[in-house]
């Protein structure tokens, strides 16, 4: 409604009515063809060639059959069956027609069919091809054929043409980023909090990363995986490169990089399952205030995330939250190549602050103009300036275990509604990927001249 609101006519409670049903049938429908393609799967007799070649075996060298396939075509394959996007909407991003699109999938699909056959798969033709790439497709959904796609199976049945890729050339392969969706945060009235809307959690992707380089994946809790909050965040954020729980350590070691925003709680396993992942070599982007109140800033994995051995003191002033603070850039970084922020340009943010004590590993990179005097009971309360006085890192970088991490003390990344002008713009966030995923920043980030 709030992006067709310009083209109705009449009624717009029909117009909802109508929608909702169309919307309906048209997941009916869907979720009817998943079940037959199982059952067709369940039915499906052997491939012989040279003994026993099994259906389900050819389903399992996918990856190494996607491998050899030109990127143009791979990418046409994974967004029409294993991201299970529409034809009209791959049409509309390459501006042609949805036959000509439906013509150049047939194709890839085509290419495929010959990958497979170079593997042994002689009797593997293109109908037997398209529903087994529809049922991996659909392996990827939620219990019930949601049409939220679970990103684990996703992602074990490309690692091998991950690794392909990877020797030939890492830019082939899209940078998978994950975005942490706290539904549960949504509804908290807890410890004298409320709840915290979706576009607050989200405030980092309002800055999208543009391109064929992401693939967005949403990581959401386990108990909240259909929920209002986790779909919405999901299709108005293009979370559609999948979904993963935020329990499933292997799924989160399968990213590239994670981002957490603003939230109310996180779970033990999820605390534990994402501090283990960027330990291992996941990148992160940590937004300030996340788990609070629960488990709170002194939490050790919070406090890891951090990049952080103390616990934070607040700095915030009542009715005056979302007043704009003057921040300035520091220092040269991959990360703000090409951007408007060079070393010792302005940014204006938030005004409230979490105040850290960093340790000399830490890259201090945008901090705080104004001097401001913390105390632990300065939260809600005016927060005078006097002789103690300092300033205070508000984003900084350095490494959890083997992961690069990018933290932040308040909201300075991305571009919420009324900041417009005033954030770090959207190449910010695209090179930050790119730096906390190990590739090439940009345009040869350190020659930009920021």
């Amino acid at each position: 409604l709030h992006t067709r609101v310009d083209q109705i006519r009449g009624n717009p409670i029909a117009w909802m009515s109508t929608t909702a049903r169309r919307t309906c049938i048209d997941a009916m429908r869907a979720r009817q063809r998943r079940q037959r393609l199982v059952e067709n799967a369940a039915q499906r007799v052997a491939l012989t060639h040279e003994g026993t070649l099994t259906w389900e075996s050819a389903r399992k060298r996918l990856g190494e059959a996607m491998a050899g396939l030109d990127p143009e075509l791979r990418e046409l394959v994974m967004g029409r069956f294993l991201h299970g996007r529409a034809l009209r909407e791959m049409a509309a991003d390459r501006g042609v027609s949805v036959p000509t699109m439906s013509r150049r999938t047939s194709a890839a699909v085509g290419e495929l069919a010959e990958m497979f056959r170079r593997l042994g798969y002689e009797n593997l033709d293109d109908v037997s091809l398209n529903d087994m790439l529809e049922l991996s497709g659909a392996s990827c959904n939620g219990p019930g054929g949601d049409e939220l796609r679970y990103g684990e199976s996703w992602a074990r049945m490309l690692a091998a043409a991950d690794r392909e890729s990877v020797e030939v050339d890492p830019m082939l392969r899209p940078i998978r980023v994950g975005v942490y969706v706290s539904a549960s945060s949504v509804g908290f009235q807890s410890h004298g909090m409320n709840g915290l809307p979706i576009e607050w959690q989200m405030d980092p992707m309002f800055s999208r990363p543009g391109g064929r380089r992401f693939e967005l994946i949403a990581i959401v809790e386990a108990d909240y995986a259909d929920s209002g909050p986790t779909e919405s965040a999901i299709r108005d954020y293009d979370l559609t490169g999948g979904m993963i729980r935020s329990t499933d350590v292997e799924a989160l070691r399968s990213l590239d990089v994670i981002i957490v925003g603003i939230c109310r709680s996180m779970c033990d396993a999820t605390l534990d399952g994402i501090v283990d992942a960027v330990r291992g070599g996941v990148g992160l982007i940590k937004q300030a205030w996340i788990a609070m109140p629960l488990p709170g800033p002194s939490d050790a994995r919070v406090r890891a995330m951090s990049l952080s051995d103390d616990v934070p003191t607040m700095a915030c002033r009542p009715g005056m939250c979302h007043d704009a603070a003057r921040y300035r850039v520091l220092r040269r970084h991959p990360v703000f190549a090409g951007t408007r922020w060079g070393v010792g340009s302005d940014v204006w943010a938030n005004g409230c602050v979490q105040c850290h004590e960093l340790g000399d590993d830490v890259e201090v990179l945008i901090e705080r103009v104004e001097p401001i005097r913390p105390t632990r009971d300065a939260y809600r309360r005016d927060v005078s300036v006097d002789e103690r006085a300092r300033v205070w890192p508000a984003m900084w970088a350095g490494r959890l275990g083997k992961g690069r991490a990018i933290a932040t003390a308040t909201p300075i990344i991305g571009e919420s509604p009324g900041w417009e002008g005033k954030r770090l713009d959207h190449t910010f966030l695209s090179n930050a990927l790119e730096w906390l995923a190990g590739r090439k920043v940009g345009a040869d980030a350190m020659e930009a001249g920021v």
